[in-house]
């Protein structure tokens, strides 16, 4: 992900189904809570794709936008 939220060096926890289920209605330790959260979903399952910047005011703002002054995605992951 450090491909995608390069310049603030984010690092957002994907989680699986199975994972996202306890995460939300599981009882966890401050432990688990941590183990979770160091999760690293595998990349080869993810998919990426620019997005406009005004995608809350589009019609369709999941729709896939491909903005031709950044280079794709795919060839930087």
């Amino acid at each position: 992900m450090a491909k995608v939220h390069n310049s603030k060096m984010r690092m957002p926890t994907i989680l699986n189904e199975d994972l996202e289920w306890e995460w939300m209605f599981g009882d966890l330790s401050e432990d688990r809570i941590t183990d979770i959260a160091k999760t690293q979903f595998p990349s080869d399952q993810m998919t990426a794709c620019t997005i406009r910047k005004d995608f809350k005011e589009q019609l369709e703002p999941t729709m896939p936008f491909v903005n031709e002054d950044l280079l794709m995605i795919e060839s930087v992951l």
